[in-house]
């Protein structure tokens, strides 16, 4: 049942379903190079040898389950296979210093599959290919350059030079209720000296990526680590 289209659509149209789509058809070379395609007695033993050859294959041993001297029958159908094999291995190398026939089916019914119309010369379009080129440089240099940037570093570097006047003003302000870098409340609460507190993981992360860090809010400068302390917040009710 696998093959049975691929020989339906060659004893139709004279090539197979996947031949049809690149517009490829079996051409017989019996009679030289002339444009002659299959025969009707070419496609009738093309189909003998595909579905004909696969069906027995996989009903062998019950066929010779059945014949009385199943010894010599079983030895017989083991030799003609060695020599189909071999002759199937004998004619890929042959195809892969002529390409004419890539298989042995092929060889003895002497057709190829050849395109139906004769190609003309296309014009080559290289521009996906410069465009996928390009692409693929402009990734390759991300992949190399975008590890060597300390991303908290441009960070707070652009925030120090960006962070208007009014807003540091108010950033002096006391605020122990949302953490200086993210915003949130802080969680394992830590303060540099200044009036802000910070989550611990904030503030160690961006001081261990960047030794100039300086307290978003009020610009306060972290000399070392001993600089930063733990703060207990206790809320008043």
């Amino acid at each position: 049942m696998v093959v049975f289209p691929d020989q339906f659509s060659v004893h139709t149209d004279g090539a197979t379903c996947g031949q049809q789509v690149v517009q490829l058809r079996y051409r017989s070379t019996a009679q030289g190079e002339g444009r002659s395609w299959m025969g009707r007695t070419q496609r009738l033993l093309y189909g003998l040898l595909a579905v004909g050859g696969a069906w027995l294959e996989e009903r062998l041993d019950s066929i010779t389950a059945s014949v009385r001297h199943i010894k010599y029958t079983t030895q017989l159908i083991a030799m003609t296979q060695n020599v189909w094999k071999v002759a199937a291995l004998v004619n890929f190398l042959i195809f892969l210093m002529d390409g004419k026939y890539r298989f042995l089916v092929e060889r003895l019914l002497h057709i190829r599959p050849v395109f139906e119309k004769p190609q003309g010369v296309r014009q080559v379009g290289f521009d996906y290919v410069y465009q996928e080129m390009l692409w693929q440089g402009i990734a390759e240099f991300l992949f190399v350059v975008l590890p060597l940037i300390n991303v908290h570093r441009v960070k707070n570097f652009l925030r120090q030079r960006l962070l208007p006047r009014s807003l540091e003003t108010e950033g002096r302000e006391t605020d122990y209720k949302t953490c200086a870098v993210c915003g949130d409340w802080p969680r394992s609460p830590c303060q540099v000296g200044c009036q802000h507190v910070f989550c611990h993981y904030c503030v160690q992360s961006n001081y261990m990526a960047d030794p100039s860090f300086r307290c978003p809010k009020c610009g306060t400068f972290i000399e070392n680590t001993d600089q930063i302390q733990p703060v207990l917040l206790v809320s008043v009710v």
